[in-house]
C-alpha cells in the first residue's frame, strides 16, 4: 500500500493476527508517500477515516 495522503484521525491500515481477531500485530497510520508491505494473505482491516471530508487515498499493488 503506497498511501497518497496523511490521515491525523483514524485512517489506520491495521495487520491481525487472523481474520476477525482483536489482536492487532501492528497499526499502520497513513501518512503521505508511505509504503507499507505485507503478505497478501496476512489478515488487515482499514479503520474508517474521522475527520470530515478528508478521503484516504492509497494505491495498492500485486507483485507475482
Amino acid at each position: 500500500i503506497l498511501y497518497l495522503t496523511d490521515c491525523e484521525a483514524g485512517g489506520r491500515t491495521v495487520l491481525l493476527e487472523r481474520l476477525n481477531s482483536p489482536v492487532a500485530l501492528a497499526q499502520v497510520t497513513p501518512r503521505r508517500g508511505r509504503l507499507l508491505l505485507f503478505p497478501h494473505v496476512c489478515p488487515h482491516r482499514a479503520d474508517e477515516v474521522v475527520a470530515e471530508g478528508l478521503p484516504k487515498l492509497l494505491l495498492r499493488g500485486e507483485m507475482i
